[in-house]
């Protein structure tokens, strides 16, 4: 599920959601993996009970106008009883969310693991 900000036709943000196995939801979850780069595209399935919060992104002339908690809010909204987990990699990141995810892990200095208040 991608949801997008735009303004005048020309999208300024997203929020990129998918819903994945079990197994690779552990592993976010787990703090074994860490990163896109080792996920094995076998593990995105067309639906399931988890999903992996992939990436929210503003267009910097954009930012701090709320557009990256409103793309979050209808995704929220629309799945309201999925488990969800991310990993933040920014300051930024982190801040938006714990307004909405419950911090779980922080695996380095930067990275920390969220899920569902649900979850």
């Amino acid at each position: 599920y991608t949801y997008t900000a735009a303004d005048a036709g020309r999208i300024i943000g997203y929020c990129s959601t998918l819903p994945v196995r079990k197994e690779l939801y552990d592993a976010i979850v787990s703090g074994v993996l860490i990163d896109d780069m080792g996920i094995n595209p076998n593990m995105y399935i067309e639906e399931s009970e988890y999903y992996y919060a992939v990436s929210i992104a503003v267009d910097r002339a954009y930012q701090k106008q709320g557009i990256s908690a409103s793309l979050q809010e209808a995704f929220l909204r629309d799945h309201p009883d999925k488990k969800i987990c991310l990993i933040t990699v920014s300051p930024q990141g982190r801040c938006l969310a714990a307004r909405y995810f419950r911090q779980l892990a922080q695996l380095t200095e930067n990275v920390y693991v969220f899920v569902s208040r649900n979850a």
